[in-house]
């Protein structure tokens, strides 16, 4: 490889020679010290090879001497580019240009990369006080002090147990792991009880370590004890409490209730496929449309969602931010079959956002009409775990 570039830097000389004196030509030039690569014998008479610049020299002078015809066919590597510059100017002054430019660029941060998994809020904040410490997109390279980064994160976010970056060509990558609280962390070893943390009625009981002391069909409210980590024994007639990690699970039917209303007889909007897509350019309340069409409807008839570019917000005080406006067609008022089958998929979305995993026995909704509005709610029964763990106190 290093020779290969050696001969690049140095040029490549691709040449043809013609004439009857073919092999004492060769034993001359290998005398003389050329390097001779990459040949061809075209014919009795026709000769093609590569050598250096050099080489070419002392070649054109055998040539002459033993009454030869020497033609130079191309020009490769660095002479061969200076030799087409010299012809076009305009082409080198483009490439230098192009190589100015990358080499400006690559003195910058383009990207910045950030995997999290702290709260939205919280994240937020974090990419604040790193913009405000310099980490932001079309920052310099040499500006960005990683070390002074993760101590100021670390003293200013108690929520984040390991921050990492990773300056990587244009592309600064932010791994951040949010610290667990100390009330989450329960030892395994110490003992625990499981307590119910919804309302519901009891279906069913499996201890895995701990003593029951619910039963299927008793009703149960938030904090009451399901299975304690206290187990009575019993050594020599004397009655002794031995204390656990409570394990287990509690199947308890729960309710789940949704309302939604809306008015009778009022116009209803509804999204239509006419999408427009503006790119503008904002900086400190200011904003100029890049590109566009012109709105040709009232802006009240529009959904508007504003997404902001990774990799140049914040350029140099500037943003740039793809809006999607959604035409918003006006419809008559729906009829009320048809605002009840709205208004209970609302309902529902409501009753249901709190459940994390369970398995639906039955489903049932109500409408009713008052004050000009229309009310449906919708009710669920699910079967769920409903056990959580707790560490005991004063054993």
């Amino acid at each position: 490889m290093q020779g290969f570039l050696w001969y690049f830097a140095m040029g490549c000389v691709r040449i043809s020679v013609s004439g009857l004196r073919m092999e004492r030509f060769i034993n001359r030039a290998v005398r003389s010290g050329v390097t001779l690569r990459n040949m061809q014998r075209r014919s009795y008479t026709l000769l093609e090879l590569e050598t250096d610049l050099r080489g070419r020299r002392v070649l054109a002078r055998l040539a002459q001497e033993l009454g030869m015809t020497l033609r130079v066919l191309s020009v490769h590597g660095v002479p061969g580019w200076l030799r087409t510059a010299r012809r076009r100017w305009s082409l080198a002054v483009s490439i230098l240009a192009a190589a100015a430019v990358i080499l400006v660029a690559s003195q910058f941060v383009w990207f910045v990369r950030m995997e999290s998994d702290l709260p939205g809020e919280v994240q937020f904040r974090v990419e604040q006080s790193l913009a405000e410490l310099g980490v932001k997109a079309g920052c310099l390279r040499s500006q960005v002090d990683t070390q002074r980064v993760q101590a100021c994160l670390r003293r200013d976010y108690p929520e984040i147990a390991f921050i990492g970056l990773r300056l990587r060509g244009m592309v600064l990558s932010v791994q951040i792991v949010a610290a667990v609280p100390e009330g989450d962390i329960l030892d395994t070893d110490a003992p625990s009880q499981l307590v119910a943390g919804k309302t519901g009625v009891v279906e069913k009981v499996i201890t895995t370590e701990g003593r029951a002391l619910v039963q299927p069909g008793d009703v149960v409210v938030p904090g009451t004890v399901l299975i304690s980590g206290q187990v009575p024994t019993q050594d020599a007639d004397v009655t002794v409490d031995r204390y656990v990690h409570a394990q287990g699970q509690v199947l308890a039917r729960v309710h789940y209730r949704g309302v939604a209303n809306a008015a009778i007889g009022e116009p209803v909007f509804i999204r239509t496929a006419d999408r427009t897509v503006h790119w503008v350019l904002e900086r400190e309340g200011e904003s100029i449309l890049l590109a566009g069409r012109e709105l040709t409807y009232d802006a009240s008839h529009f959904a508007e969602e504003s997404y902001a570019i990774p990799w140049i917000t914040e350029w140099w005080g500037w943003r740039i931010s793809r809006q999607v406006y959604t035409r918003m067609e006006q419809y008559a008022p729906l009829s009320l079959e048809a605002l009840e089958q709205l208004l209970c998929r609302q309902a529902a979305h409501q009753a249901l956002q709190s459940l994390e995993d369970g398995e639906i026995l039955s489903r049932s909704h109500r409408a009713w009409i008052q004050n000009g509005r229309l009310y449906v709610e919708a009710a669920y029964t699910v079967r769920e775990d409903i056990a959580q763990s707790i560490p005991m106190t004063g054993t």
